[in-house]
């Protein structure tokens, strides 16, 4: 939402930390400082500064977020996600496939000391990390990862093609998810690489600031480049994106508070046919709807996030709150643009961008139709309470004997 620096409205991360998270609210803006007046051209040259990164890094922004660990961190990771958007959505996406993609599996999986100073320099900024997982041959299907690795004497010879990699023109490095004898393995590899190719970038519909290329690898990597063991793969990616889920969540309710705080500001005002625009029953019952949707959301969200303060898993809980936040975020989009009416429709007002940039969430960080996947696998496990009920009932089902039969009199 570049050109238009709305208040920042999620309050559900409040109720974990107060203060505490107000204070890094503050560390955030204050590494964003010297760039809010920017943000809007970002989205015309269709890449981001590499030293926007730096400066969250040396405002010690990412390492914040770190010091408290992977669950009580998130609601850390949650207001910058916020903040980031705020200025400008593909900053958000960014920040966010950095901070929790890159940085959270760099933690997780790191193994050498070479590894850990690739971590060190990430949290400083100096080193930027994109997600290198999808392919012509499957966006959100994981297991449909055909780049190859060949371990040969000392190395391994990586092969394959990347697609519509989220900010590969600003990262250093790329976190590639690759196939090794039937394993997932992922490696941190230089983009500046020898054999590493950005063959170009994709013209998109929203989050224009975050660049999406295309690229091809052919290239040797030691063996210390490889994260973790064998078959960590699928594991480092899972955990990877639960904390983005949760990130964009944010930002999507987010976007919807916002979308719905500048319409209704303008349907107070607004008059049509007599009466102000909030006087008519057909959008103010709209809205009031939605108001219920935003915080039904906003409070799955804040049961994720006191989930993971205590951590305990959440995985059962954040492709649920991905779904509905990216389409309740939509919807509630939509009834902006609708209740700006033509001025809804044109690039002056900020509701125009909102509608591009939040459809992308449909689609990244796993899509609806993945994430009911995920939901409906998670149903179909047995409950044993509800089984032996079930098996209770059956058994009772029988048909009444003819003399418990209720008998009709002849007249």
């Amino acid at each position: 939402m570049s050109g238009i620096y709305l208040p920042a409205t999620t309050t559900a991360v409040r109720t974990v930390r107060g203060q505490a998270l107000d204070a890094y609210r503050s560390l955030i803006r204050s590494g964003l400082e010297a760039w809010a007046d920017k943000a809007e051209s970002w989205d015309d040259v269709g890449h981001l500064p590499q030293a926007v990164f730096r400066s969250l890094g040396e405002a010690g922004v990412f390492r914040e977020r770190w010091s408290r660990g992977r669950g009580p961190g998130l609601a850390y990771s949650v207001v910058l996600a916020e903040e980031t958007a705020r200025i400008n959505s593909g900053l958000g996406l960014a920040a966010t496939l950095h901070n929790e993609t890159f940085i959270g599996t760099l933690r997780h999986l790191a193994r050498n000391s070479a590894q850990q100073e690739t971590l060190d320099r990430a949290m400083d900024g100096t080193v930027i990390g994109c997600f290198a997982v999808t392919e012509p041959t499957g966006g959100s299907d994981i297991g449909a990862v055909r780049t190859s690795a060949e371990r040969r004497a000392g190395f391994w010879r990586i092969t394959g093609q990347k697609r519509f990699i989220s900010n590969a023109g600003t990262a250093t490095h790329m976190l590639c998810v690759t196939r090794a004898e039937g394993d997932l393995l992922a490696f941190i590899l230089p983009i500046a690489q020898p054999g590493v190719t950005v063959e170009g970038f994709y013209p998109k519909l929203g989050t224009n600031g975050c660049d999406a290329a295309l690229l091809r690898i052919d290239t040797e990597v030691p063996d210390t480049a490889r994260l973790g063991a064998r078959g960590s793969g699928m594991v480092g990616v899972q955990r990877a994106l639960e904390l983005e889920r949760v990130a964009v969540s944010a930002q999507l309710i987010q976007a919807a508070r916002q979308a719905q705080g500048v319409a209704l500001a303008w349907a107070r005002r607004r008059k049509q046919f007599g009466s102000r625009l909030i006087e008519h029953q057909a959008l103010a019952h709209r809205w009031a709807d939605h108001d219920a949707e935003i915080l039904t959301v906003e409070a799955l969200l804040n049961s994720v996030l006191l989930l993971a303060t205590d951590d305990r898993p959440i995985g059962g809980y954040v492709a649920a709150l991905k779904l509905r936040a990216a389409d309740v975020a939509q919807r509630v989009v939509d009834t902006a643009l609708q209740t700006f009416g033509g001025r809804g429709y044109t690039t002056n007002f900020p509701i125009e961008r909102m509608a591009r940039d939040v459809r992308l969430a449909r689609i990244g960080a796993g899509t609806d139709e993945v994430l009911r996947e995920l939901i409906a696998r998670r149903l179909d496990r047995p409950h044993p309470a509800f089984d032996e009920a079930l098996d209770d009932i059956v058994e009772r089902d029988i048909p009444l004997s003819d003399d418990r039969q209720p008998r009709v009199e002849e007249s």
